[in-house]
């Protein structure tokens, strides 16, 4: 018998074995009790909610979401996609670099294509970002790729802005420095993982540390060997992501670079997201606890590698969500304050992570504040961000009487009602 052939309970019992986990462990990722795990793989129970049977699809890195959430309730169901059009970032990703097609054939010329020379960048509100590129950049793609990784971190409106530029950007690197060049495909991969398209995010990612070759900084490299390894944990592939995190950490030691207290500190918080994502809890804290002493030394702000005392913090708490320590989560969260956080679109995500540890505590009130904090900081992110609309999802499917009107309001700007 073919695994889809196994009933649902079944299939439920042999994914959580192959991760390692107890019903109880996978009860406290799921918000439900090790008991309520028992009847749903016995078939005693029914997983009747869309939002549980995707946080159940997550956490057993469920490689065919929409057949797993079908197979359970035995009738076609439509997940809820991110309101926005990957077309031309996904098609600058996927089209070889003018550089690889020289070399392989005739010009890129011969196509009859020509992309259109960078218009100077549209500003943003001075609240929100500097007009103009920082001086002294060594080029204009240079000066392009700064001014999108600034407004990512900054901008009201962080994936249309970027997405708005960076296609164009893509196809211009490959004239540029390896440097320029690597930084834009790791800003590619990051936009894709949070909107969920995780084939686009590893493809970037491999386009970043292929770009870091052409006469990037080590630390350049390591950076793009970490998206690397981020996207592969996205996509399940936990030995491979965690190799990948050695692999840049060792890249890293072989500069001396501004970034590298950064990329290295990054590396750590990537690499404590790998070990929890495999239940290794030891390891995890090893890497928090690494991340946190490179936060400690004052690093100067960065657009290209943000990396500070609150990235820890915020990953912290990941961390003991993925390991099933909802207590240890909530203790931890204290410790997140996002207003201390510039960064408009940082400071969002900020309280994105506290909706999300409240509503895996089911408590619908704090989850909506939260929430309502990170719309307030950045409302493209609740529209946009996985994460985010996980949240949502989770809070409409309590139809808590306290806070039904208000999370229904919410659902509806978010675009998920």
């Amino acid at each position: 018998m073919s695994l889809p052939d196994l009933p649902f309970g079944r299939r439920i019992a042999l994914a959580r074995q192959r991760r390692g986990l107890s019903r109880r462990a996978l009860g406290e990722l799921v918000g439900r009790s090790a008991e309520w795990i028992r009847q749903v793989e016995r078939g005693d129970r029914m997983v009747d909610r869309l939002s549980v049977l995707l946080r159940l699809a997550t956490v057993l890195q469920v490689a065919d979401v929409p057949a797993f959430v079908n197979g359970a309730v035995g009738r076609p169901v439509t997940l809820p996609r991110a309101p926005l059009d990957m077309t031309a970032l996904r098609d600058a990703v996927f089209t070889l670099p003018a550089t690889l097609l020289r070399r392989a054939g005739p010009p890129a010329a011969a196509s009859g294509r020509t992309d259109p020379p960078l218009d100077p960048p549209a500003a943003d509100s001075p609240a929100d970002l500097p007009t103009d590129p920082p001086a002294g950049a060594p080029d204009r793609v240079d000066e392009e790729v700064t001014w999108l990784w600034a407004g990512w971190q900054s901008s009201a409106e962080p994936y249309t802005r970027t997405l708005g530029r960076l296609p164009a950007v893509l196809r211009a690197v490959s004239a540029a420095t390896g440097e320029a060049a690597a930084d834009a495909y790791r800003l590619a991969c990051q936009l894709a993982g949070r909107a969920g398209d995780g084939t686009l995010a590893l493809a970037a990612a491999q386009h970043a540390m292929a770009a870091a070759r052409r006469g990037a900084c080590a630390c350049t490299a390591a950076a793009a060997i970490g998206a690397y390894a981020d996207s592969l944990a996205h996509l399940g592939a936990l030995s491979s992501a965690e190799a990948a995190c050695g692999t840049a950490l060792a890249t890293a030691d072989d500069c001396a670079c501004a970034a590298r207290p950064a990329v290295v500190g990054r590396l750590h918080l990537a690499a404590a997201r790998v070990a929890s994502a495999g239940h290794a809890a030891d390891a995890a804290r090893r890497w928090l606890s690494g991340a946190a002493a490179y936060a400690r030394e004052g690093l100067p702000d960065d657009p290209r590698h943000p990396f500070g005392a609150q990235d820890v913090a915020v990953q912290a708490v990941r961390v003991a969500l993925r390991l099933g320590h909802l207590p240890d989560a909530l203790q931890l969260a204290d410790r997140i304050d996002p207003e201390s956080v510039p960064a408009r679109a940082r400071r969002s995500r900020g309280y994105l992570t506290l909706a999300g540890v409240h509503a895996r505590a089911r408590n619908a009130a704090a989850t909506l504040l939260a929430l309502g904090k990170a719309e307030q900081a950045c409302a493209e992110e609740l529209r946009v961000n996985r994460v985010a609309r996980q949240a949502i999802t989770d809070l409409l499917s309590r139809d808590d009487a306290l806070v039904r009107v208000d999370a229904w309001a919410l659902a509806a700007r978010a675009g998920l009602a």
